[in-house]
């Protein structure tokens, strides 16, 4: 009898998404009831905690289809290489306070943060899909 095989378990995509989503999330309101000060090392500040927030909450909700997953993954790619790029500038070159004034305030465990997103997007949106066969063959030909 041919057995229909289904999905083993979540793509790699979707376990990186929904890590990405927790550890968001957690962030983000974690920072908007810090009250201004560092929450686990990283700077806060509402516009941050809520980009925080939302990036959690989008991750979470990419989780329910391998393919939203791939695409969040390839769009945290380039924003956050495009973010860690911009911080390890500002930041290496002694510019910090330029970003304090701008959107946001960043340092070296913000620009940690932003590269190793950067890392599991590419991995979300490039990990080959382990395709499975519809149906398990007996070595039978019927």
């Amino acid at each position: 009898m041919a057995e229909r095989s289904g999905q083993r378990g979540a793509a790699v995509a979707q376990m990186l998404s929904l890590v990405i989503g927790v550890v968001y999330l957690a962030l983000g309101i974690g920072g908007f009831f810090a009250g201004g000060q560092r929450f686990l090392g990283l700077h806060t500040d509402p516009i941050l905690d809520l980009v925080r927030t939302a990036i959690g909450l989008v991750a979470l909700g990419c989780t329910r289809r391998r393919i939203y997953s791939q695409v969040l993954g390839l769009v945290l790619f380039f924003g956050m290489a495009g973010l860690t790029v911009y911080g390890v500038l500002s930041t290496g070159t002694g510019q910090a306070e330029n970003l304090e004034y701008g959107v946001a305030a960043l340092g070296w465990e913000d620009d940690t943060l932003h590269g190793l997103t950067a890392v599991a997007g590419l991995a979300m949106g490039l990990w080959p899909q382990r395709t499975t066969p519809d149906r398990v063959s007996s070595g039978h030909n019927e």
